[in-house]
């Protein structure tokens, strides 16, 4: 076997040259590797983080106008007053079911699932109580329903809210380390260059 030293300058340059695109083709898959990790972590920002958070907003925003509904019965006073909030309850009942299937089917993590069965649970026994506030109100029982408004009432739409306060953090946490990856795997790839 002939050594290095003995073969002619352009073999030499050949070789090495072959040795340089290798190289520089094997630094350029690694690179691409990474752009593509960088892509998917945009990805998940964007279709599921992002989104996630805005159907929480969503959600709570819904809750909150309710429970500002069944307040302003309680202090509207009158029977018409009873009547115009407890109509926009319908609005905001098929706005949070719509919010809670479109959560539902981004997907989500062990944990994340967890709270969201037991929000949408918190939800179902908000409602109830909600209707039976309701039904009181309608009915001239106001120190029932105001008794109902700040027992089982309060006590379902605190723990919801906690609930949803819990998603907003896990998806927060979960965007969090997304961009985190995503700087990492840029920091990486510039480096390769």
């Amino acid at each position: 076997m002939r050594m290095l030293s003995d073969l002619k300058v352009g073999v030499r340059l050949g070789m090495g040259f072959a040795l340089l695109v290798l190289l520089m083709l094997a630094m350029g898959a690694f690179s691409a590797s990474r752009v593509a990790q960088v892509e998917d972590r945009v990805e998940d920002l964007a279709t599921n983080w992002l989104p996630s958070t805005r159907l929480l907003g969503a959600m709570g925003e819904s809750m909150n106008q309710m429970r500002r509904a069944e307040l302003q019965m309680l202090v509207g006073g009158d029977a018409k007053a009873v009547a115009e909030e407890a109509a926009r309850l319908p609005a905001q009942w098929k706005l949070l079911p719509e919010h809670l299937a479109a959560y539902d089917r981004l997907g989500v993590s062990e944990r994340e699932r967890q709270v969201f069965d037991e929000l949408v649970r918190q939800i179902q026994v908000y409602r109830s109580a909600q209707e039976r506030y309701v039904r009181l109100l309608t009915e001239g029982q106001r120190e029932s329903a105001l008794a109902l408004l700040r027992g089982d009432s309060r006590a379902a739409f605190r723990v919801a809210t906690q609930r949803l306060s819990e998603l907003v953090a896990i998806n927060g946490d979960g965007a969090a380390q997304a961009h985190t990856q995503a700087r990492e795997d840029y920091r990486v790839v510039l480096s390769a260059i």
